[in-house]
C-alpha cells in the first residue's frame, strides 16, 4: 500500500494551516513533489524548508529525503497497479512502458546540472585515463561507458570492489563511480564524479538520477553517460 499517502489520509484531520498546504502539494503531484528541491517545494507550498523537514518527521520519517524516497516509491506503486488493470493490449503495453521511461528521463534532466556535466566532460577530458567503480549489477552500463571511451582514446579501468577499488585507486587522478556508495566506503582523495540519486561527502562532480528501479536505473546511466560522451566528442573536435 502507498506508505506517504495512507499516512496522509489517516492524520489530515489533525494538520495545521501549514501542514495542509504541504499536503496539498503531495496529493495535487506526489511525482514532482518526490524529485523538486526543497527549495522549489517550500517556494511553491508557500511554506519554510525548514516547515518540510517538521512535516516529514510528523508523518514518521527521519527527514524530508527519506520521505521524498518513500514517496516516489509510492509512485512506481500505484503506477505498476494502474498497469495491472489496464488493457493488456499491444498498443497500450507499448505506450506505458515508453511513457514511463519518457517520465523517468524527465525527472532525472529535471536534477542534472549542466556546470557539473562540463566539470565532469572537462576533467575526463584532461586525465585521459580513469578508474571506474560500480557494483556488479551496475556492470553493464559501466563497460557500455568504458567502450565508448576508449573509442575517445580514453582509458579505464573497471572495478567492482572496494579491495580492488583500494590497490588501482592511487595509479588513477580520476574515479568515475557509477550507483551508490555505502557509507564508510573508501575514496581516494582525487577528483571523483559520482553519477547516483545519492551524493556522499568527498564528491567532486554529482550527476544525480533521479531514484527509479534498477532496469530504468541502468537506462538513466546510459543516458547520463551518453551526454558526456557527446561532451567528450566536442572537447577532441576543439
Amino acid at each position: 500500500m502507498p506508505v506517504v499517502l495512507n499516512q496522509l489520509q489517516s492524520i489530515e484531520h489533525l494538520l495545521s494551516p501549514v501542514e495542509k498546504r504541504i499536503a496539498a502539494l503531495i496529493k495535487e503531484s506526489p511525482l514532482d513533489f518526490a524529485t523538486l528541491s526543497g527549495r522549489a517545494l517550500a517556494e511553491q507550498a508557500g511554506v519554510s524548508e525548514s516547515a518540510l523537514v517538521r512535516f516529514s518527521q510528523r508523518i514518521g520519517f527521519s527527514g524530508l529525503r527519506e520521505m521524498k524516497l518513500a514517496l516516489m516509491r509510492d509512485v512506481h506503486m500505484l503506477e505498476q497497479v494502474q498497469a495491472l488493470q489496464s488493457t493488456d493490449s499491444t498498443a497500450m503495453l507499448l505506450h506505458q512502458t515508453f511513457s514511463a521511461l519518457h517520465e523517468a528521463l524527465k525527472r532525472t534532466a529535471r536534477l542534472l546540472d549542466t556546470t557539473q556535466i562540463e566539470q565532469a566532460a572537462q576533467i575526463i577530458h584532461e586525465a585521459r585515463r580513469l578508474l571506474i567503480i560500480c557494483r556488479e549489477d551496475e556492470q553493464a552500463p559501466a563497460l557500455d561507458f568504458s567502450l565508448r571511451l576508449a573509442e575517445l582514446g580514453i582509458a579505464c579501468d573497471i572495478v567492482l570492489t572496494d579491495e580492488r577499488y583500494v590497490k588501482l585507486a592511487d595509479y588513477y587522478n580520476v574515479t568515475v563511480i557509477i550507483g551508490e556508495r555505502q557509507a564508510g566506503a573508501p575514496l581516494a582523495e582525487h577528483q571523483i564524479i559520482l553519477i547516483s540519486h545519492q551524493r556522499p561527502a568527498g564528491t567532486y562532480c554529482h550527476l544525480q538520477i533521479s531514484y527509479e528501479d534498477m532496469r530504468t536505473r541502468h537506462l538513466l546511466y546510459q543516458a547520463v553517460m551518453d551526454v558526456l560522451y557527446r561532451k567528450l566528442c566536442h572537447l577532441q573536435a576543439q
